[in-house]
C-alpha cells in the first residue's frame, strides 16, 4: 500500500508540471525547441581531451540528476562588511530535479568566487540542500572607472555554485523524459562573471572567468541538443543527452564598507532638502551610502532629532539585510510642535559604523515666511 501511494504521488506531480522556467529571464540560459537541427556543439565528456580542462570541475552527483531549473544559490547576508578580514555569509544550494523533488543525498556543489573574500570549494547535500561559509578576506582589486550607476567601482562580489545536471524540460506527455517534440532551457558553460555585466567578453575584463566543461577549448554559449540523461529512445536517436551538463547559478554579495557614510535627506524622489518648513507635517528619506556608493554593511546604526518638531515617525534604527546596491532609505515623518512658539532649529541626523565611527548630517528647520 505504501508504494502504490508514492508511485501515485510522484504520477500526480509529473502531470502537474508546467512550464517551470518559462519565465526564467537569465541572459546565460534559453529555450531550445525540438525542431533545432544543429549538430551538438559538445563533446562526450567521458572522450573530451581537447583544450584547457579546468581540474576543479564540479564533481558527479549520486543517482538523480539535478536539472538548471531547479538549482539555485542563496546568501543569507547580501551586504556584509567586507573592508576587513573576518566577515562570514552563510551560502546555501538548493539543488532539485526535474519533477522538483530534492536531488538524491551526496550531490556534490563545487564553489568559486571572486573579489573580497575565501570561500570552500564544495559541500555535499543532505535533503536536497548544503551550505558553505564565505569569509571576507579584503583584496584590494581596484575598480573600474566607466561603470554604470549602481555598480560603484563594481565593488560586488559573485559566488557561483556548480554541480553536475540536466538541461530543464517540460514533460508534456507525462513520461519523465525528454521528448523530441518538447521543449527545453539550456544554459552556457559557467563563467565567473567578475564586472558583473552578465556577458563573458574576457576582451573587455580579462577577470572573466570560464569552465571549459567539455574541454573543447571555446567558450560555448548555445547548445542546440539536449543535455542530460532523461531522454526518449527516439530523442537519443536524435542526437540527445549525448552529455550531461555543469549547471550552474550565481548570487551576488555587495562589498559593502564601514567607516565614514554619506547622508542626505531627500523627498523620497532623489530631490535634496536643504532645509525644512517649521510649519509643515511632511514625510523625508534619508539616503545613506558608504565610501563607494553602495548600501552600508548590515546593522548600520541610524537615528534622527530636532529640537521644533515633532518625529511623528522615526526611521529604521539600522540597515537591513539588502541586496539593493543604491544605498539604504529609511522614512522619517516630521510635523509642528503645537503651541511651541519657536520657528528655528535643526534635524540631526546620525550614521554610525559597524566600526562605530559616526556620520553627522545637519539640516535647519525654519519658518519661510
Amino acid at each position: 500500500m505504501k508504494n502504490t501511494i508514492i508511485m501515485w504521488t510522484m504520477m500526480v506531480l509529473l502531470s502537474l508540471l508546467t512550464a517551470c522556467g518559462g519565465s526564467d529571464s537569465s541572459e546565460d540560459s534559453n529555450f531550445k525547441s525540438d525542431d533545432s537541427t544543429a549538430d551538438d556543439s559538445t563533446t562526450d565528456d567521458s572522450t573530451a581531451t581537447e583544450g584547457p580542462v579546468l581540474e576543479d570541475t564540479a564533481s558527479e552527483v549520486v543517482t538523480t540528476l539535478a536539472d538548471i531549473n531547479g538549482f539555485n544559490i542563496v546568501a543569507n547576508i547580501r551586504n556584509p562588511r567586507t573592508d576587513f578580514y573576518g566577515t562570514e555569509v552563510e551560502i546555501t544550494a538548493y539543488v532539485k530535479d526535474h519533477s522538483n523533488n530534492w536531488v538524491e543525498d551526496g550531490t556534490v556543489i563545487t564553489f568559486v568566487a571572486d573579489d573580497f573574500g575565501a570561500i570552500p570549494d564544495q559541500c555535499t547535500t543532505v535533503n536536497g540542500r548544503c551550505k558553505v561559509t564565505w569569509v571576507s578576506s579584503e583584496d584590494r582589486t581596484e575598480g573600474y572607472a566607466d561603470i554604470p550607476v549602481n555598480r560603484s567601482n563594481d565593488r560586488f562580489v559573485t559566488i557561483m555554485g556548480r554541480t553536475i545536471g540536466e538541461d530543464s524540460f517540460i514533460d508534456k506527455n507525462g513520461n519523465s523524459k525528454f521528448d523530441t517534440n518538447e521543449v527545453w532551457m539550456t544554459q552556457s558553460e559557467p563563467f565567473l562573471d567578475s564586472n558583473d555585466d552578465g556577458v563573458y567578453n574576457p576582451e573587455v575584463d580579462e577577470f572573466d572567468e570560464r569552465m571549459d566543461f567539455n574541454g573543447n577549448g571555446i567558450f560555448d554559449e548555445v547548445f542546440e541538443k539536449f543535455r542530460g540523461e532523461s531522454c526518449s529512445d527516439a530523442a537519443i536517436s536524435a542526437g540527445h543527452c549525448k552529455t550531461k551538463v555543469e549547471i550552474w547559478a550565481t548570487t551576488r554579495l555587495i562589498a559593502s564598507v564601514a567607516g565614514e557614510a554619506t547622508v542626505s535627506l531627500t523627498d523620497c524622489n532623489a530631490t535634496s532638502y536643504t532645509n525644512i518648513n517649521v510649519n509643515t507635517s511632511t514625510t523625508y528619506c534619508i539616503l545613506v551610502v558608504d565610501e563607494n556608493g553602495n548600501t552600508p554593511p548590515v546593522g548600520t546604526q541610524i537615528s534622527a532629532t530636532v529640537d521644533i518638531l515633532e518625529v511623528e515617525v522615526p526611521p529604521k534604527a539600522a540597515v537591513a539585510e539588502t541586496g539593493d546596491a543604491n544605498g539604504y532609505s529609511t522614512e522619517i515623518r516630521l510635523k509642528p510642535k503645537l503651541a511651541d512658539g519657536e520657528t528655528s532649529g535643526t534635524l540631526i541626523i546620525k550614521v554610525t559604523s559597524v566600526d562605530d565611527k559616526d556620520t553627522y548630517l545637519y539640516v535647519p528647520v525654519s519658518d519661510p515666511s
